[in-house]
C-alpha cells in the first residue's frame, strides 16, 4: 500500500476513534428518542434503529471514497445513521413529515428513491434525508445531548416500509453493491420480484386501511346502550391515566365511539383539553366536530373556530387526505371553490378511497362531457363500497357512495337499489342526525343532477319521501316540494324489486 495513503488513513481513523465515535452514539441516541416519540403518535407499531459506524465501517468507506472525500471523518454524512420501518406509505409519509419540521434537512444530498429510481428498478424505494440538529429541536429533546452533538455535525436517516426494508436486506446490496456484473437474466428475475413486493405493498395499505375502517365502525354496529357503555368504560381508564399522551390516545379512542353516534357534543368536550398539543388528529376530529355541532350557524364564532381549527391540522400536515377532506365540508355552503380545492386534494392523495373520488366527482363533474374514462374508476370505487357494506364499515355512507357513483355510471336500476339500502340502514340506526344525513345526501344528489336525467330524480325522490316520512309535523316541510310533488303526512310506501340484468337476460 501507497505509505502516504496509509498515514493518511491511519490519522482519519484514529481521529474517528479517539474524538467523534463517543459524539456519534450520543447523535444516535438522540435520533433514536426523537424518532420514537414520532412513531408513537404517528407510527405506533414502527421500528426504529440508529447506530453510529464502527470503527472497520469507518476505515472501509474512507479508504474506498478516498478519490472524493479528502477528510472523510468530517465530510461523511452517515458516521450516525438511524432507520425507521413502517408498516404502510402512509406511515413513511407521516415520518417523514416530522423529520422536514425537526431537523434541518440537507435537500442536495437527501432523496426519495421511488421518484429517483428508474422505471425497471422496483425494489429499493425508501426515502434517505441528510439532517443537522435545529435549536428549537436541540430545546424539545435531550440539550445536554445536542449541545455536545452540535448543529454541524450530520446523520442519515432512512424511512421505509417493511416489504421495501426486506427488499433492501434481501436483494439490494447483493444486486446493486455487487463487486461483479449481475447476469441479465437474474437482473430480471429480481426486478419481477421487486415489482411484486411494491403490488403487495399496496395492498397492504388498503388492507391496513379497510382493517382501520372496520375496528373503528363496530360501535356502528352496536346499539346505542353497548356503545355508550364502550364509551363508559374508556372514560374509566381514562381517569385513572396520568400520562398526556396516553390520555390523548384515550380521548380519540372515546371520540370515535362518539361519533358512530354522532355525538359531535361529545366528541368536542372530549378532545377540547387537547386542542393546544399541536396533534393533528386531535386538532381535525376537534374541529369537525365543531363544525358538525354548529353548522346551522356558519356565521356563529364557534364554527369558524371549528374551521381555523381544521386549518392547524393541515399546517402541521398538509398530506393528510382526511383533513382536506373534513375542511371542504366545513366550507361547502360558504366557499365552493376552495371546498372544491380541498376535495381535490384529498382525492389526489388518496386516489383509492371511494369517498374521496365522490366528493371529488360532485363538485367537479360538470366539468366531464362523458364517464368513458372515469368507468374503471367508478366499478373499483363501488367495488369498495360493497366490501365496506357487507363488512358493516362506513354505514349508511358506504351504501349512499354506491348510489351516486352507480348513478354516474348510467346504471340508475342499480343506484336507486343502494340508495334504498341506504336509507333503510340510517332508519334502522334510529339517531337523531338521521334528518340531517338525508338532507345531506339530497343536497348531494341535486348537485349531481343534470338536466331531466331520469335516475337522479329517481334518487331525489326517494329521499324526499324518506324526509317527509320521518320528519316531525310541526317542522316547516315546504322546502320539500318538488315540481308538482307534495308530501302530505301519512305517508304509505310499497316497496318491490327485481333484478333488472336477470329480467334483460330472460327477455333475449
Amino acid at each position: 500500500m501507497n505509505p502516504d495513503l496509509s498515514t493518511w488513513l491511519a490519522a482519519q481513523v484514529k481521529t474517528y476513534a479517539k474524538q467523534e465515535q463517543s459524539v456519534y452514539l450520543i447523535y444516535a441516541d438522540l435520533l433514536r428518542d426523537m424518532l420514537r416519540q414520532a412513531c408513537n403518535a404517528s407510527a405506533p407499531e414502527a421500528s426504529v434503529e440508529a447506530r453510529a459506524k464502527t470503527i472497520s465501517s469507518f476505515a472501509e468507506k474512507a479508504l474506498r471514497k478516498r478519490h472524493k472525500y479528502d477528510d472523510p471523518v468530517h465530510q461523511l454524512t452517515d458516521l450516525c445513521g438511524a432507520r425507521v420501518i413502517t408498516d404502510t406509505k402512509e406511515e413513511v409519509e407521516r415520518i417523514c413529515q416530522f423529520i422536514r419540521q425537526s431537523f434541518k434537512v440537507d435537500e442536495a444530498n437527501s432523496d426519495d428513491k421511488a421518484v429517483s429510481l428508474g422505471a425497471s428498478q422496483f425494489g429499493y424505494r425508501s426515502v434517505h434525508f441528510v439532517v443537522q440538529l435545529l435549536r428549537e429541536s436541540a430545546c424539545r429533546t435531550d440539550a445536554e445531548k445536542a449541545q455536545e452533538i452540535g448543529l454541524e455535525r450530520k446523520a442519515e436517516i432512512q424511512v421505509r416500509t417493511g416489504l421495501e426494508n426486506a427488499w433492501a436486506r434481501l436483494a439490494h446490496d447483493r444486486i446493486y453493491k455487487s463487486p461483479f456484473k449481475v447476469p441479465d437474466s437474474i437482473q430480471r428475475e429480481m426486478n419481477r420480484a421487486s415489482a411484486l413486493l411494491e403490488e403487495a405493498d399496496r395492498d397492504f395499505t388498503l388492507i391496513l386501511d379497510s382493517l382501520e375502517r372496520y375496528s373503528t365502525s363496530q360501535a356502528a354496529l352496536a346499539t346505542h346502550s353497548e356503545a355508550e357503555i364502550e364509551i363508559n368504560t374508556l372514560e374509566m381508564i381514562y381517569k385513572n391515566v396520568a400520562e398526556r399522551g396516553e390520555q390523548r390516545q384515550l380521548a380519540l379512542r372515546i371520540s370515535s365511539v362518539a361519533k358512530t353516534l354522532s355525538d359531535w357534543q361529545r366528541v368536542a368536550s372530549t378532545l377540547g383539553p387537547f386542542a393546544k398539543d399541536q396533534d393533528g388528529e386531535v386538532l381535525r376530529e376537534l374541529g369537525a366536530a365543531i363544525c358538525r355541532v354548529n353548522h346551522k350557524d356558519m356565521d356563529s364564532t364557534e364554527f369558524r373556530r371549528g374551521v381555523s381549527l381544521l386549518e392547524q391540522a393541515l399546517a402541521l400536515d398538509p398530506n393528510v387526505a382526511a383533513s382536506h377532506a373534513c375542511l371542504g365540508w366545513s366550507l361547502e355552503a360558504s366557499d365552493e371553490k376552495r371546498a372544491r380545492e380541498h376535495y381535490s386534494e384529498a382525492y389526489r392523495l388518496k386516489p383509492e378511497n371511494p369517498y374521496y373520488l365522490m366528493t371529488y366527482l360532485e363538485f367537479v363533474q360538470r366539468q366531464f362531457g362523458s364517464d368513458a374514462l372515469l368507468g374503471p374508476a367508478l366499478d373499483a370505487a363501488v367495488e369498495i363500497c360493497r366490501k365496506h357494506a357487507q363488512a358493516g364499515i362506513e354505514m349508511p355512507r358506504a351504501q349512499f357512495t354506491e348510489a351516486k357513483l352507480l348513478l354516474l355510471h348510467k346504471k340508475p336500476h342499480a343506484a336507486l337499489a343502494a340508495c334504498a339500502r341506504a336509507v333503510y340502514t340510517a332508519t334502522l340506526a334510529g339517531r337523531s342526525s338521521l334528518m340531517d344525513t338525508l338532507q345531506h345526501e339530497l343536497r348531494s344528489v341535486r348537485r349531481l343532477a343534470p338536466a331531466e336525467a331520469q335516475g337522479h330524480r329517481w334518487l331525489e325522490r326517494l329521499l324526499l319521501l324518506a324526509i317527509a316520512a320521518h320528519d316531525s309535523p310541526a317542522r316547516d316541510n315546504s322546502w320539500l316540494s318538488i315540481r308538482r310533488l307534495n308530501f302530505k303526512q301519512p305517508i304509505v310506501l310499497l316497496g318491490g324489486s327485481f333484478d333488472s340484468e336477470v329480467a334483460s337476460s330472460q327477455q333475449s
